[in-house]
């Protein structure tokens, strides 16, 4: 695997790669909307 630890989002998100994509929407996300994930985390806890 090829280290992509010093790329910048920007970056990543131009590679084109479905997987990766999916995850950087995921990141994007969750940045974006804290409370919501952390609610829908919280609500799964029983």
């Amino acid at each position: 695997m090829p280290d992509l630890s010093r790329v910048e989002l920007r970056e990543l998100r131009g590679i084109g790669h479905p997987v990766l994509a999916e995850v950087i929407e995921g990141l994007v996300e969750r940045v974006l909307r804290p409370a919501e994930v952390l609610n829908a985390f919280d609500s799964g806890v029983v």
